[in-house]
């Protein structure tokens, strides 16, 4: 018993004296430019307070970061404050209209505007005024995207570009032959369900076609490409 006694004052005084100060602050999961200025905004140094440091506070600034997804903040036994983030993922980006574009992240929630830099050709573009505007037809778009599958004739990566217009509702454009596929407004992921296999048998078959339109209750109607 006094053997642990004598081992408990002697940690509780290197807990007390050598940790008193913040020795470092460690950043991890930070993987791009956009998230490597979050240190900038925790307002807390090496040398402060290591006990009087808020971490829920820190862990709330962290959170609120534009490029963070999730963030936990907590203190470590060595004197340091360690911060632990889950960047943001863009999905797709959105158009203004007028040659610029924003980051959208898989809740169709916006990100950030894209600098010059950014190669938007990774991207799906979302277009139509009415898809930056409003959160409920973004969501609505980022719901296709998010029903493709990884693999098949109709994925993630052939999809260029969802449009919308208040008239004909959504529309996808396919990266590999620019094939048009009309949706419509309504019963989305049923109307996106019947593409799936359309675009299959196209390619199974070896058809080349124009356009598809879905937009119909119970059947899709498709546009041929004509022989040259």
């Amino acid at each position: 018993m006094a053997a642990f006694v004598i081992i408990g004052l002697g940690t509780l005084g290197w807990f007390t004296a050598a940790t008193m100060k913040i020795q470092d602050i460690t950043i991890s999961g930070s993987q791009s430019a956009k998230t490597m200025n979050i240190s900038d905004t925790l307002k807390v140094r090496p040398g402060d307070s290591f006990w009087k440091t808020d971490v829920t506070k820190l862990q709330e600034t962290v959170r609120a970061h534009k490029w963070v997804e999730s963030a936990r903040v907590r203190r470590t036994w060595n004197g340091k404050i360690q911060v632990d983030i889950t960047e943001k993922r863009p999905q797709a980006v959105v158009s203004d209209g007028r040659g610029g574009f924003e980051f959208v992240d898989k809740d169709s929630s916006i990100i950030d505007r894209a600098d010059a830099t950014v190669d938007i050709a990774k991207y799906p573009v979302l277009s139509g005024r009415n898809l930056l505007r409003f959160d409920n037809l973004r969501k609505q778009a980022m719901e296709l995207i998010n029903d493709l599958p990884d693999q098949g004739a109709l994925t993630k990566d052939t999809i260029s570009e969802i449009e919308y217009a208040d008239d004909k509702g959504f529309q996808m454009i396919l990266s590999d032959n620019q094939m048009h596929v009309r949706l419509g407004k309504e019963n989305l992921s049923t109307r996106l369900d019947r593409v799936k296999r359309v675009v299959q048998y196209l390619k199974d078959h070896r058809i080349a076609a124009t356009h598809i339109d879905s937009d119909y209750a119970k059947k899709v109607l498709v546009k041929v490409q004509k022989p040259r």
